[in-house]
């Protein structure tokens, strides 16, 4: 049994390194610039948006009671393109974004970054 529990961890940990994309400044950057059709999505708060944010995001609310149903409106054939302040919020948004079928690139280090690098 622990045998099949080890498999099942290494399967797990090699699928999350396949379909998860984490990408530094440079790298999310240029892919704002190749998938120009891709949803640039800010999952701050209102407040943090408002203060600044990536140009064309749309900003929806991870901590909010709405996320979700946000979610569940958006095109799941359009890449999203993911950040929020320093990558926590942003790396548990896309991992519920995946669940329902979305391709989703995630910003490292988030909106902190991208100001201390851009």
């Amino acid at each position: 049994m622990k045998k099949y529990s080890l498999l099942i961890l290494f399967f797990t940990c090699l699928t999350n390194q396949i379909f998860s994309q984490v990408l530094d400044v440079e790298q999310f950057s240029n892919k704002i610039k190749e998938m120009p059709r891709a949803l640039l999505l800010d999952v701050r708060t209102s407040g943090e948006f408002g203060g600044g944010h990536l140009p064309k995001a749309r900003n929806i609310d991870f901590r909010s009671e709405a996320f979700g149903q946000e979610v569940d409106k958006l095109d799941k054939s359009k890449p999203v393109l993911i950040y929020c302040l320093s990558g926590g919020r942003s790396a548990q948004a896309a991992e519920l974004m995946r669940s329902k079928g979305f391709q989703v690139t995630e910003l490292k280090g988030g909106y902190l970054k991208w100001t201390t690098k851009m």
